[in-house]
């Protein structure tokens, strides 16, 4: 994959991710912790993050 590439879909995940923790930080002022939609939510979190994780070591491994 292109650095480019790389760069434009942290952008787009970066995004994704801020929304997530809006949505997330809505959810726990209406929901408990243990609702099925907080921890739908948490995962989906987590998802982006580690996709962001892989992107940002593919970049480094573009750099060198």
């Amino acid at each position: 994959m292109k650095t480019e590439q790389i760069k434009k879909q942290l952008i787009v995940l970066s995004e994704m991710l801020h929304q997530m923790l809006e949505e997330r930080t809505e959810a726990s002022a209406v929901y408990p912790e243990s609702h099925w939609l907080i921890k739908d939510i948490d995962e989906d979190i987590l998802l982006c993050s580690l996709s962001m994780n892989d992107l940002r070591a593919a970049l480094y491994k573009e750099g060198k």
